[in-house]
């Protein structure tokens, strides 16, 4: 009987010892707070998220759960919960979400779920996002009614996007972003296309930054006429999210977009080597051209905002801002949360 007590004790240790390294390696890092600039859906939806995670690491594996609050340009809050698995230079992450417009309407609220995934290769990282759900889609202007107006439908969405580092080190960054978006409505046998081209440099100089991007975009749709408005919104995509008075989409979307954007930022107080040297005034001005589906190029119309504000670049990399500008049609837009030349 002594034996067999003492066999079940070297066991049990045998299988303690087993536990306690299988344990070791397994890391609950706690709660942490994560910034996410996600523009995939350009041009309505760049968003700018705060996602509460609990990571879980296993050797070369992270499973994260996350619940994220945040807001996008179409004049939406967002609220998702979902969970996020990587391993090594794979990554995924599969969430649900719910947006609701500023102004508060129960037939426009957005149900979405969503789907990503991607892998980071040593020059390139691939991504592929697919929503399916309740999505808003603007409906065109006519002569009748100038009011803006959605049309709340199933829609499925696909997107990839590719992103090439040029460079990046202590004192530089460029790269190069390229995204196709596929959207389908079924009910009404809708298809839309969008692609988006984007570059951008930062430099750092003494007591300042300057960088400056450049957008190439082209939208439509796959029926020879569509009630919905498929273009680029030129505010979003140089991250304006308010103008006053109220712009009409003539002057807002465009089918076809070019735009070049420069920006200068001014640490004023870099002397100090304290939280406040991350204080910066901003200047930028954004140039572009903008054409409607008809694809004429007489008939296209020169786009700019010229925009002055202030900001502060959080854990030194985050561009905070907050920006007040004018564009064309000498309107006031106002652009705050996120500088548009920011690196992920």
């Amino acid at each position: 009987m002594k034996k067999v007590f003492f066999l079940i004790l070297i066991c049990f240790d045998v299988f303690a010892n087993e536990l306690d390294d299988e344990l070791s390696d397994l890391v609950i890092s706690g709660v942490d707070f994560e910034f996410h600039l996600d523009y995939f859906s350009i041009p309505n939806n760049f968003e700018n998220n705060f996602d509460f995670i609990l990571n879980i690491k296993e050797n070369d594996s992270k499973i994260a759960p996350f619940f994220r609050l945040g807001t996008d340009y179409s004049k939406m809050f967002l609220f998702g919960s979902g969970l996020a698995y990587d391993f090594r230079n794979f990554f995924s992450k599969v969430f649900y979400e719910i947006r609701i417009p500023f102004v508060f309407d129960s037939k426009n609220i957005e149900h979405i779920g969503n789907f990503e995934f991607g892998y980071n290769l040593n020059y390139l990282r691939i991504e592929n996002r697919f929503r399916s759900g309740l999505m808003n889609h603007i409906i065109k202007e006519t002569e009748v009614s100038v009011d803006k107006s959605y049309h709340n439908a199933l829609t499925l969405e696909n997107t990839v996007a590719i992103l090439f580092p040029i460079y990046y080190s202590e004192f530089q960054r460029a790269d190069i972003r390229t995204s196709f978006l596929y959207k389908y409505l079924p009910d009404n046998n809708e298809q839309f296309y969008r692609v988006h081209w984007n570059l951008k440099y930062l430099v750092y100089i003494p007591f300042g930054e300057l960088g400056f991007k450049v957008d190439l975009g082209m939208a439509g749709n796959f029926k020879k006429s569509s009630i919905f408005e498929t273009g680029f919104n030129y505010n979003a995509l140089n991250f304006y999210a308010l103008t006053i008075p109220k712009m009409d989409q003539d002057s807002l979307y465009f089918n076809v977009v070019s735009n070049f954007g420069l920006e200068y930022r001014l640490f004023f107080l870099e002397v100090l080597k304290n939280l406040a040297s991350d204080l910066f005034l901003v200047m930028s001005s954004d140039i572009g051209y903008g054409m409607k589906e008809d694809f004429l190029l007489d008939k296209g119309k020169f786009l700019y905002i010229l925009g002055f504000g202030i900001g502060y670049k959080l854990f030194k990399e985050v561009p905070f801002v907050f920006k007040v500008g004018i564009n064309q049609d000498k309107k006031l837009s106002f652009g705050f949360l996120l500088s548009s030349i920011i690196f992920e």
